[in-house]
Protein backbone atom coordinates (compact mmCIF):
# COMPACT_ATOMS: atom_id res chain seq x y z
CA UNK A 1 0.00 0.00 0.00
CA UNK A 2 1.33 3.41 -0.94
CA UNK A 3 0.58 6.64 0.90
CA UNK A 4 1.02 9.72 -1.28
CA UNK A 5 -0.60 13.06 -2.06
CA UNK A 6 0.44 12.79 -5.71
CA UNK A 7 -1.91 11.52 -8.42
CA UNK A 8 1.17 10.87 -10.57
CA UNK A 9 2.85 8.70 -7.91
CA UNK A 10 -0.44 6.96 -7.18
CA UNK A 11 -0.73 6.06 -10.87
CA UNK A 12 2.84 4.71 -10.94
CA UNK A 13 2.29 2.72 -7.72
CA UNK A 14 -0.90 1.16 -9.07
CA UNK A 15 0.82 0.35 -12.36
CA UNK A 16 3.33 -1.76 -10.40
CA UNK A 17 0.64 -3.53 -8.34
CA UNK A 18 0.42 -1.42 -5.18
CA UNK A 19 -2.81 -0.31 -3.59
CA UNK A 20 -3.49 3.41 -3.23
CA UNK A 21 -6.95 3.53 -1.61
CA UNK A 22 -6.92 7.34 -1.19
CA UNK A 23 -4.61 10.31 -1.50
CA UNK A 24 -2.98 11.86 1.52
CA UNK A 25 -4.01 15.47 2.26
CA UNK A 26 -1.35 18.01 1.25
CA UNK A 27 -1.02 19.35 4.83
CA UNK A 28 0.33 15.99 6.05
CA UNK A 29 2.42 15.26 2.97
CA UNK A 30 5.14 17.86 3.25
CA UNK A 31 8.84 17.10 3.63
CA UNK A 32 8.49 18.09 7.29
CA UNK A 33 5.29 16.17 8.11
CA UNK A 34 5.77 13.73 11.00
CA UNK A 35 5.15 10.10 10.09
CA UNK A 36 2.62 9.94 12.92
CA UNK A 37 0.23 12.20 10.98
CA UNK A 38 0.05 10.21 7.76
CA UNK A 39 0.14 6.81 9.47
CA UNK A 40 -2.76 7.80 11.73
CA UNK A 41 -4.65 9.27 8.74
CA UNK A 42 -4.11 6.10 6.72
CA UNK A 43 -5.12 3.67 9.46
CA UNK A 44 -8.18 5.76 10.41
CA UNK A 45 -9.35 5.82 6.79
CA UNK A 46 -8.80 2.10 6.40
CA UNK A 47 -10.73 1.52 9.64
CA UNK A 48 -13.68 3.47 8.17
CA UNK A 49 -13.60 0.97 5.29
CA UNK A 50 -13.74 -1.92 7.78
CA UNK A 51 -10.05 -2.80 7.53
CA UNK A 52 -8.47 -3.22 10.97
CA UNK A 53 -4.80 -3.87 11.64
CA UNK A 54 -2.75 -4.74 14.70
CA UNK A 55 0.61 -3.67 13.20
CA UNK A 56 1.96 -1.45 10.47
CA UNK A 57 5.22 -1.44 8.52
CA UNK A 58 6.85 1.63 7.02
CA UNK A 59 8.87 0.71 3.94
CA UNK A 60 10.21 3.91 2.46
CA UNK A 61 11.01 4.10 -1.26
CA UNK A 62 14.36 5.71 -0.39
CA UNK A 63 15.75 2.28 0.57
CA UNK A 64 16.21 0.53 -2.78
CA UNK A 65 18.33 -2.37 -1.50
CA UNK A 66 15.94 -3.64 1.17
CA UNK A 67 14.64 -7.04 0.06
CA UNK A 68 11.69 -9.22 0.94
CA UNK A 69 14.14 -11.31 3.00
CA UNK A 70 15.04 -8.18 4.99
CA UNK A 71 11.38 -7.55 5.75
CA UNK A 72 10.72 -11.17 6.74
CA UNK A 73 13.81 -11.25 8.98
CA UNK A 74 12.64 -8.08 10.75
CA UNK A 75 9.08 -9.38 11.22
CA UNK A 76 10.39 -12.67 12.61
CA UNK A 77 12.56 -10.78 15.11
CA UNK A 78 9.69 -8.48 16.11
CA UNK A 79 7.32 -11.38 16.75
CA UNK A 80 9.86 -13.06 19.08
CA UNK A 81 9.69 -10.21 21.62
CA UNK A 82 6.07 -10.05 22.74
CA UNK A 83 6.32 -6.85 24.77
CA UNK A 84 8.09 -4.88 22.02
CA UNK A 85 6.06 -1.93 20.76
CA UNK A 86 8.12 -1.25 17.67
CA UNK A 87 11.20 -2.19 15.69
CA UNK A 88 13.58 0.25 14.04
CA UNK A 89 16.27 -0.54 11.46
CA UNK A 90 19.69 0.62 12.65
CA UNK A 91 23.35 0.35 11.70
CA UNK A 92 26.67 1.27 13.29
CA UNK A 93 27.12 5.03 13.30
CA UNK A 94 30.08 5.86 11.02
CA UNK A 95 30.41 9.37 12.42
CA UNK A 96 30.53 8.81 16.19
CA UNK A 97 28.74 11.46 18.26
CA UNK A 98 31.67 11.38 20.71
CA UNK A 99 33.70 13.12 17.99
CA UNK A 100 31.09 15.85 17.38
CA UNK A 101 31.50 19.49 18.33
CA UNK A 102 29.28 22.49 18.99
CA UNK A 103 30.27 26.09 18.15
CA UNK A 104 30.51 28.38 21.17
CA UNK A 105 31.59 31.88 20.24
CA UNK A 106 35.13 31.75 18.86
CA UNK A 107 35.67 28.20 20.08
CA UNK A 108 34.20 24.73 19.82
CA UNK A 109 33.31 22.39 22.63
CA UNK A 110 32.50 18.68 22.62
CA UNK A 111 28.89 17.76 21.95
CA UNK A 112 29.22 14.89 24.47
CA UNK A 113 31.36 14.88 27.57
CA UNK A 114 31.95 11.13 27.91
CA UNK A 115 35.29 9.73 28.99
CA UNK A 116 37.15 6.42 28.81
CA UNK A 117 40.44 5.89 30.66
CA UNK A 118 40.05 9.46 31.90
CA UNK A 119 40.25 10.71 28.29
CA UNK A 120 37.44 12.58 26.51
CA UNK A 121 35.73 10.70 23.69
CA UNK A 122 37.06 13.16 21.09
CA UNK A 123 40.65 12.18 21.95
CA UNK A 124 40.08 8.44 21.54
CA UNK A 125 40.28 6.10 18.58
CA UNK A 126 36.93 5.21 17.00
CA UNK A 127 37.24 1.51 17.94
CA UNK A 128 37.62 2.33 21.64
CA UNK A 129 34.35 4.32 21.75
CA UNK A 130 31.05 2.72 22.80
CA UNK A 131 29.07 1.30 19.87
CA UNK A 132 26.47 3.81 18.78
CA UNK A 133 23.77 3.00 16.25
CA UNK A 134 21.95 5.30 13.88
CA UNK A 135 18.56 4.55 12.41
CA UNK A 136 18.28 4.08 8.70
CA UNK A 137 15.08 4.32 6.73
CA UNK A 138 14.93 0.77 5.44
CA UNK A 139 12.04 -0.33 7.64
CA UNK A 140 10.00 0.21 10.75
CA UNK A 141 7.41 -2.02 12.36
CA UNK A 142 5.03 -0.91 15.07
CA UNK A 143 1.91 -1.93 16.90
CA UNK A 144 -1.09 0.20 15.95
CA UNK A 145 -1.88 0.76 19.62
CA UNK A 146 1.22 2.97 20.04
CA UNK A 147 -0.41 5.64 17.88
CA UNK A 148 -3.17 6.07 20.44
CA UNK A 149 -1.07 5.50 23.55
CA UNK A 150 1.95 7.69 22.77
CA UNK A 151 0.90 9.88 19.80
CA UNK A 152 4.00 8.61 17.97
CA UNK A 153 4.84 5.71 15.66
CA UNK A 154 7.40 4.04 17.93
CA UNK A 155 6.28 3.80 21.54
CA UNK A 156 8.88 3.22 24.24
CA UNK A 157 9.89 -0.41 23.85
CA UNK A 158 11.80 -0.23 20.58
CA UNK A 159 13.91 -3.17 19.47
CA UNK A 160 16.82 -2.77 17.07
CA UNK A 161 16.93 -4.44 13.71
CA UNK A 162 20.53 -4.54 12.55
CA UNK A 163 20.61 -4.18 8.80
CA UNK A 164 23.29 -6.02 6.85
CA UNK A 165 25.46 -4.58 4.11
CA UNK A 166 23.59 -2.32 1.72
CA UNK A 167 20.05 -3.29 2.75
CA UNK A 168 19.94 -0.23 5.03
CA UNK A 169 21.29 2.17 2.40
CA UNK A 170 19.13 5.28 2.23
CA UNK A 171 18.83 7.87 -0.53
CA UNK A 172 18.51 11.38 0.88
CA UNK A 173 20.71 13.47 -1.39
CA UNK A 174 21.77 13.55 -5.04
CA UNK A 175 25.14 11.95 -4.19
CA UNK A 176 23.28 9.03 -2.53
CA UNK A 177 21.38 8.42 -5.76
CA UNK A 178 24.61 8.45 -7.76
CA UNK A 179 26.13 5.96 -5.34
CA UNK A 180 23.03 3.73 -5.50
CA UNK A 181 23.29 3.66 -9.28
CA UNK A 182 26.96 2.68 -9.01
CA UNK A 183 26.09 -0.12 -6.55
CA UNK A 184 23.36 -1.39 -8.87
CA UNK A 185 25.68 -1.25 -11.88
CA UNK A 186 28.35 -3.26 -10.08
Amino acid sequence: MVSTDSKKYAFIAKKFGAEVPFLRPKNIATSQSPDYQWVKFTLNNLKKKGELFSHFFILRPTSPFRTHQTILRAWKKFKKISNAESLRAVEICKQHPGKMWRASGLFIRPFFSGKIFNQPYHNLQFKSLPKIFIQNASLEISKVEVLRRYKTITGKKIIPFYTKGIEGFDINQAQDLRYARLIKKN
